[in-house]
């Protein structure tokens, strides 16, 4: 059977590099405390933070948007490489599971800079889709900038 190619929702894949090295990079993603101050986008502030990357591992981040006021991204941690890879499932409590996807970070070195790669796929919804990649690439703006001062 052919796949309709028109159904399909387009996979989110943005790549960042910065002059620190990627255990740094990675440091950021893997400790609660440090996510706290730059997750989210520009309006949007970290209110709490259960997130310790470790594989089966349930994480909560709740957030309150100037835009979309109170809300919470869950998941579990499905896969943790330290200083190399997190997969996680991804969705925002009260959703139903049908919205759930999958949030791929991928840790590496390209001669002096680390690079880190998010790529998150599995919408069922391009608008979805479309705001999800809005708040990454906020959000991926607010890491860089705390990152590298």
């Amino acid at each position: 059977m052919a796949i309709d190619s028109s159904t399909l929702i387009p996979t989110i894949d943005l790549h960042r590099s910065f002059d620190v090295p990627v255990s740094k990079v990675y440091e950021a993603w893997a400790s609660s405390d440090a996510i706290k101050n730059w997750f989210g986008p520009v309006g949007c502030t970290v209110i709490s933070a259960e997130w310790e990357p470790a594989t089966g591992q349930p994480f909560r981040i709740a957030v309150n948007s100037d835009e979309m006021g109170e809300m919470a991204a869950v998941g579990t941690f499905l896969e943790v490489d330290p200083d190399k890879k997190m997969v996680l499932s991804w969705n925002w409590e009260g959703d139903t599971a049908e919205n759930e996807s999958r949030l791929t970070l991928i840790f590496s070195q390209s001669g002096e800079k680390s690079v880190l790669r998010l790529v998150h796929d599995g919408f069922i919804q391009k608008d979805s889709r479309d705001h999800h990649e809005i708040g990454w690439n906020g959000t991926l703006d607010k890491f860089a900038a705390l990152l590298e001062n």
